[in-house]
């Protein structure tokens, strides 16, 4: 997605800010109280993004949520002497979050902060097609799908699909996951194998291929894929699905929600990780 799908509306970018969501921007925060966001520049280090995208909080830092990116904020602009919350721009269609995701998987503030390499589009495994196939530098497959909360799919159905997937590649050989399964994206993006997808990415000279090719096979044979959802908003029921599912299946699976906003010519991510907390502070809220 370049700065071309972004732009739109009026404004300076200097005068947005997050907040906490148990902040009220109305209340007369002076700058003090607000943690001003900068306007992306070119790409740079591990999780920057291209021009033409400003995202909360891109750096791990302390007090910061899964995957480095502090839950709970919201964006705000000064207008006048007043803070005022800034209404979510959202995606024009389903397309453009896939897209989006596709393009820079590193956005998503995924549980233990996995490297990501993209490694398939459009999947055909079994009754469907998955949106995205990655691949984490330990070797474990992730199985991504990715809906608008105006979905229908995006409740209970949605969660059926990724299973679905994942029974589907459970026990599969590599070669035939490699080949008749993403091959063609692999040819297409100039790589030969997962190995290389992830040696592409490995900006540090860390990768350990026999470890990688150990962990693709204990994937594979075990079933322990990573299963990630993303969507611009999480309806309640989909949340709550999640949470149980996380709690009690022993599933590796990551409910992501990126949040758009309007910020000038620029656009404003903001994306949380939410599933297990929530599920907990729900049964938390039940004992007390």
């Amino acid at each position: 997605m370049g700065r071309e799908d972004l732009a739109g509306g009026e404004g300076d970018d200097r005068d947005v800010a997050l907040v906490d969501d148990g902040q009220d921007p109305s209340t007369g925060m002076g700058r003090a109280d607000v943690e001003v966001v900068e306007a992306a520049g070119p790409a740079q280090g591990d999780r920057a993004l291209p021009v033409g995208h400003v995202v909360a909080e891109p750096e791990v830092a302390p007090g910061a949520g899964a995957g480095g990116f502090r839950l709970g904020r919201r964006p705000v602009r000064l207008a006048g002497s007043q803070w005022r919350v800034l209404p979510p721009a959202g995606f024009p269609d389903e397309a453009a979050l896939h897209g989006l995701v596709e393009e820079t998987p590193e956005l998503l503030p995924l549980a233990g902060s996995p490297r990501l390499a993209i490694v398939g589009r459009e999947v055909h495994l079994g009754p469907g097609y998955a949106d995205l196939l990655a691949v984490e530098s330990s070797g474990r497959l992730v199985v991504i799908e990715v809906k608008l909360a105006k979905n229908a799919e995006a409740r209970r159905v949605v969660v059926a699909q990724v299973l679905t997937y994942a029974a589907y590649l459970h026990g599969m050989d590599r070669t035939t996951v490699e080949k008749e399964l993403l091959g063609a994206y692999l040819s297409n993006h100039g790589l030969a194998s997962l190995a290389d997808a992830v040696k592409a990415k490995d900006q540090g000279g860390s990768f350990d291929p026999v470890a990688f090719d150990s962990g693709v096979a204990s994937c594979l044979s075990d079933g322990r894929f990573r299963l990630v959802l993303v969507l611009d908003s999480a309806p309640a029921e989909l949340t709550q699905l999640v949470g149980y599912l996380e709690s009690v299946g022993n599933l590796v699976i990551d409910l992501v929600t990126v949040a758009a906003y309007q910020v000038g010519e620029e656009r404003l991510l903001v994306p949380r990780r939410t599933g297990r907390c929530v599920h907990s502070q729900r049964g938390a809220s039940r004992s007390g």
